[in-house]
């Protein structure tokens, strides 16, 4: 058996699926999505679809909740979420289901997105979205934070953390940063896997979809084949 993580998906189904065939991953292996697999990119329900079909023919996936799912439950209920969604990847979301509005996605849609887990441990690694608030006792009590953290490494509390290793997206980074991290992931322990695949026509050092091999620390780029208009 495999494990791998792989970063934020932010709706590119072709590309989620083509990084897959890459690692070779197969129904054993364990796989630990990050969160954000709404907006931005043009397939969104594909995405969702594509990751129940793996739930139900038994695949052992992890998913867990990233920012922009959390938006999304959002506003449904805040008309100034709501207007903030749509400007950040909202609409592309709405396309992929043919829907005017977040309240009109299908119920088991938004049923998955609301018991999405915020962290998931597994050997000596935590996984994450975003990042964890180190000034609590416990970071895991901070829920907010566990999605929207950014910029965090510095306050790392290596006594709580022992010899696990963090591994989060949320935060769009280079390709040559992301090789720098897993060349010492071992020794700083953390290692962040958002390399912006929905930026594939804006930044050449971004717009890569990212997989981790946990056991081999080894990292996989998929450049975006999606077609992303954002």
């Amino acid at each position: 058996m495999k494990r791998y993580a792989i970063g934020d998906i932010h709706g590119c189904l072709k590309t989620f699926q083509a990084i897959l065939e890459q690692i070779n991953y197969s129904k054993g292996d364990e796989l630990i999505l990050l969160g954000d697999y709404v907006d931005r990119g043009p397939d969104t329900k594909g995405v969702f679809d594509f990751i129940f079909d793996m739930l139900e023919a038994g695949h052992n996936v992890v998913c867990l909740r990233g920012n922009h799912e959390q938006i999304l439950l959002n506003s449904i209920v805040d008309d100034d979420v709501k207007k903030s969604w749509l400007r950040h990847g909202g609409v592309q979301t709405l396309m992929s289901f043919d829907a005017h509005n977040a309240e009109n996605i299908p119920k088991k849609y938004l049923d998955f997105m609301l018991n999405l887990p915020y962290y998931h441990e597994s050997g000596d690694y935590i996984f994450v979205h975003g990042g964890l608030n180190f000034k609590k006792k416990d970071p895991f009590e901070d829920e907010y934070g566990m999605m929207w953290e950014r910029y965090w490494y510095e306050k790392i509390k290596y006594k709580w953390l022992g010899n696990r290793i963090i591994v989060h997206g949320h935060t769009p980074t280079a390709k040559d940063e992301i090789e720098d991290m897993g060349k010492f992931v071992k020794k700083n322990q953390y290692i962040n896997l958002d390399c912006g695949c929905f930026m594939n026509q804006r930044r050449g050092d971004m717009g890569y979809l990212v997989a981790f091999d946990l056991d081999s620390t080894e990292l996989h780029f998929l450049k975006c084949v999606d077609e992303v208009i954002f």
